[in-house]
């Protein structure tokens, strides 16, 4: 869900910087979006805020998900907030069976639907991606053995 922070000085300006959360100096982490991805997000925003769905397509959609995982990778209270607590928040994880992981998701996606924009969704939506990740995890395991 959070994409890494680049740390920009100075010294390292001169080398291409990618659309994401980025830090310059010690100053606090910002979006720096390329020129090119720029247009991708304006045709984006503009079908969906003028609602015109003749012009609203997946790719669209695609588009604002990675825009907004961008803007939430800036945050970084909140990322340190769940990479200190999310041992405590999903107890068990490593134990738990893979349909027990598959309802952990599937309850957090029920209380995420009912709480959209606030901090504790945010946190939701990170603690999904954790119990994918463990999935995921198991996955290339038992494909590597």
């Amino acid at each position: 869900m959070y994409n890494s922070i680049r740390e920009i000085t100075p010294t390292n300006i001169d080398s291409r910087v990618e659309t994401g959360p980025t830090r310059i100096g010690k100053d606090h982490c910002g979006l720096f979006i390329r020129g090119d991805n720029c247009f991708g997000y304006a045709l984006a925003l503009e079908a969906i805020l003028t609602q015109r769905e003749d012009r609203v397509d997946p790719l669209h959609i695609h588009t604002l998900q990675e825009l907004l995982e961008h803007l939430q990778s800036t945050n970084e209270g909140l990322r340190r907030l769940v990479e200190n607590q999310m041992n405590d928040r999903i107890p068990g994880l490593k134990q738990m069976t893979d349909e027990q992981l598959a309802q952990e998701i599937a309850n957090r996606r029920s209380m995420l639907d009912q709480m959209v924009g606030n901090l504790y969704s945010d946190i939701l939506a990170y603690e999904i991606t954790i119990i994918e990740r463990e999935i995921g995890n198991r996955a290339e395991r038992d494909q590597l053995n």
